[in-house]
């Protein structure tokens, strides 16, 4: 009979334990971040703001207008490349395999390469 009021008291004691530490933690993340760390923080956001903004500028500079984009896809490399995607893409659909995914990615990017960038596919 005393092991079981022993292991009572135990069991007592640690899920007091457990409470305390969640008490504990609750408290501690409710606590106000200190004005130094709050600032230190809001400028590594704007340094990764900017960061992201210039790459994005950068980005914008070297990209092409949309309309050379659309008259590619008017071309007849761009509809001979399309075909080639979209057929490839419903083979896989149809009897998905390794050799037909990677033909299928590869007939995709070279559509979406030319139709981007002009980049006019090697064969």
């Amino acid at each position: 009979m005393p092991s079981r009021s022993l292991f009572a008291l135990a069991l007592g004691l640690a899920v007091l334990l457990g409470l305390g530490v969640y008490a504990y933690v609750a408290w501690d993340k409710a606590q106000p971040v200190p004005v130094e760390q709050a600032e230190e923080i809001a400028d590594q956001g704007q340094l990764q703001l900017e960061s992201i903004q210039q790459d994005l500028e950068t980005q914008l500079e070297g990209a092409r207008s949309p309309g050379e984009a659309e008259d590619r896809l008017d071309t007849m490399l761009g509809q001979v490349l399309f075909d080639k995607c979209y057929e490839l893409t419903e083979l896989h659909s149809a009897g998905p395999s390794a050799e037909t995914e990677r033909l299928r990615d590869k007939a995709c990017e070279e559509y979406r390469l030319f139709v981007d960038e002009g980049v006019v596919p090697e064969e």
